[in-house]
């Protein structure tokens, strides 16, 4: 992709986001209302999701006319090179939780791809959204859209459309030095991704196991996540 096509998709995703976070100021996420279905969410579903299959089409080695590339093959290859299964998110919905939607998606004792049931909901409504509606529920949506949010975060390609649209933060660092750091294989630095909704670390560090364990200092310095833990 080149970086006209990597800024129509951050715009695309800053949009689809937007229409999210108007749906959830009259239903909000939680334990009792992920399950709800909404015909309004079925839009978004499939909004991230197909371009979640475009990002990973297009960044395929062999992309060539043709090829028969799917969720599972895309497991496959992206598994090992950027570790999905294991990528948290921070959602800014009280209270913190992580979201990890590519958890589960790769078997690496057997290197085979195993079904995510979001996934699964985006290829029903895709199909028919009329008589599968009941699968546009609030945890898929969440699910669909960081899984967007990860990707564009993840890959290399959306590095310079990141930084134009304020998501990528890097604390006092030059725009350069930071460019030059997540470059490497072995970055030696930590930088947060943010969208609105979410928060994503690229570079050396992931994100602890226990929400309650993470240092902001060792992410970006980010002023949100530090409004938003209560703590840097």
């Amino acid at each position: 992709m080149n970086e006209q096509e990597t800024e129509y998709i951050v715009d695309w995703y800053k949009n689809i986001e937007n229409r999210f976070l108007d749906i959830i100021q009259f239903i909000p996420y939680n334990d009792a209302t992920k399950s709800v279905s909404l015909p309004a969410l079925s839009g978004i579903v499939i909004e991230s999701a197909s371009l979640i299959d475009t990002i990973l089409r297009e960044e395929y080695p062999s992309n060539k006319k043709g090829d028969k590339l799917d969720i599972g093959k895309y497991a496959t290859y992206y598994e090992p090179k950027y570790n999905l299964s294991e990528y948290k998110s921070i959602i800014y919905i009280y209270p913190a939780q992580y979201i990890i939607p590519f958890n589960s998606w790769y078997d690496e004792k057997n290197k085979k791809h195993l079904p995510l049931l979001w996934w699964k909901n985006y290829n029903n409504l895709k199909h028919n959204r009329i008589k599968n509606v009941d699968s546009s529920t609030l945890q898929t949506t969440i699910l669909s859209l960081c899984g967007l949010f990860q990707v564009i975060a993840k890959i290399p390609t959306f590095l310079n459309s990141l930084i134009r649209n304020e998501m990528l933060s890097f604390g006092n660092d030059f725009i350069k030095s930071v460019k030059d750091e997540l470059k490497k294989e072995n970055s030696k630095y930590t930088f947060l991704i943010e969208s609105k909704l979410f928060a994503s670390p690229v570079g050396k560090n992931p994100f602890p196991n226990d929400i309650n364990d993470i240092q902001v200092f060792n992410f970006g310095n980010s002023k949100k996540l530090v409004k938003f833990l209560g703590k840097d």
